[in-house]
């Protein structure tokens, strides 16, 4: 380690010192699996090892660094016989260090670190060929490390996991050049217009059928000739609002791959500060409407990681209680508002109203709950109804 040289890597959310005569051969963001770093180790020309740092982090903490750390154990039990935990610090932070000691075939040597940063839990994982020859080296690198602050890492080192489907990746890609072209940092503007411009993915037909166009939202049709041939994906820094839409608030809404229609909810979302959602607005399309698109369009696709109130159509993500039916859920505010019609007839925030008018030819004109069709309640589409005796036992659920 007497020469070394000192790599930060934006996408990866940490700094490391490599040593010297370790020669690159691959750092691909585009990995199946996850960014790699691909090293061999040479003397005299004459390969003597190869080594492999990969990092991958999880869009929320799903699971404690313990927990992650026997997950790896229980995977490569086939492969290797013994482990040795330990508890450690990587980069300054409390982490949970796990030794392949006894391998049954390559490689020879294995390590991994668990740990929780900034609302992530990583994985970091060394690998070498010759414990014997780098596991000091291992020591040294793993000291180290310095992990990044969320304001300056590379969102698109997030995305390079698994978890985003094609068209939501090239939504965020698309929208991080749209910034680069005006000299902009990267902006919900941005990720919604790319979202309109995409060629497929479910945001796209949704925002096209709501009459929202890239023209509209006042951003140049961005095409690939436009790109700079010089134009490095790996330097694309984004504000604090956009790393905490597209890493926390987005992922939120899928139960595994995250598709485009999850980054438009994300948008959507009340938690947003990165903006969009006010373009919509200024558009005409108010978010009533805007969400009232994408639960039914989810539903046309079977996607079920999502679940919506029948009524305001909000996700469930989006409010404190999501109460079920078979024919139809209700959100705590929804019933909040029908408890306000009931008690002095004024209407209160949200879309609920009363409904008087006679038995619907090919809608069923009844409680989505209990069935009852006196005292009903229902939203501007009049698709769906509670009724006051549910409402009132809700709200002794959710007051």
């Amino acid at each position: 380690m007497s020469k070394t040289n000192r790599v930060s890597l934006a996408d990866l959310g940490f700094a490391i010192t490599i040593p010297d005569g370790w020669r690159r051969i691959t750092h691909s963001m585009w990995s199946p699996a996850y960014p790699a770093m691909h090293y061999t180790i040479s003397k005299d020309d004459w390969e003597q090892a190869d080594y492999e740092l990969t990092c991958s982090r999880q869009a929320a903490i799903r699971q404690s660094s313990q927990s992650a750390a026997k997950a790896i154990e229980q995977e490569l039990a086939q492969a290797y016989s013994r482990f040795a935990h330990s508890d450690t610090k990587l980069g300054g932070h409390d982490a949970v260090r796990l030794d392949c000691t006894d391998a049954f075939g390559a490689p020879e040597y294995m390590r991994h670190y668990c740990l929780e940063h900034n609302g992530h839990l990583m994985k970091l994982r060394f690998l070498s060929t010759s414990r014997s020859a780098h596991e000091s080296m291992i020591d040294a690198m793993a000291g180290s490390i310095e992990l990044g602050d969320p304001a300056t890492e590379c969102a698109l080192g997030e995305l390079a996991l698994p978890d985003y489907a094609p068209a939501a990746l090239e939504c965020v890609i698309v929208g991080a050049i749209m910034a680069h072209e005006t000299r902009e940092e990267l902006s919900g503007r941005h990720l919604l217009a790319s979202l309109v411009r995409g060629d497929s993915g479910i945001a796209a037909s949704i925002l096209r059928s709501l009459g929202v166009t890239v023209e509209r939202l006042g951003i140049h049709p961005w095409t690939e000739d436009d790109a700079e041939s010089d134009f490095d994906m790996q330097e694309i820094r984004v504000s604090p609002a956009v790393f905490s839409l597209l890493t926390h608030v987005v992922p939120r809404y899928a139960r595994e791959t995250i598709r485009s229609h999850h980054v438009l909810l994300g948008i959507l979302s009340k938690e947003n500060a990165s903006g969009g959602c006010e373009l919509l607005e200024d558009l005409g399309v108010g978010p009533y409407e805007s969400r009232a698109a994408v639960a039914k369009r989810i539903s046309q696709e079977r996607d079920t990681s999502c679940a919506f109130c029948s009524f305001c159509h909000k996700p469930q993500l989006d409010v404190t209680h999501l109460f079920p039916s078979a024919f139809s859920h209700i959100c705590d505010e929804c019933v909040a508002a029908c408890k306000t019609l009931a008690g002095d007839g004024q209407p209160g925030e949200g879309v609920m109203r009363r409904y008087s008018g006679p038995e619907k030819k090919d809608v069923f004109t009844g409680c989505g709950h209990c069935g009852a069709k006196s005292d009903l309640f229902t939203a501007p589409h009049e698709s769906y109804f509670v009724c006051g005796a549910c409402v009132a036992q809700m709200s002794a659920i959710a007051p």
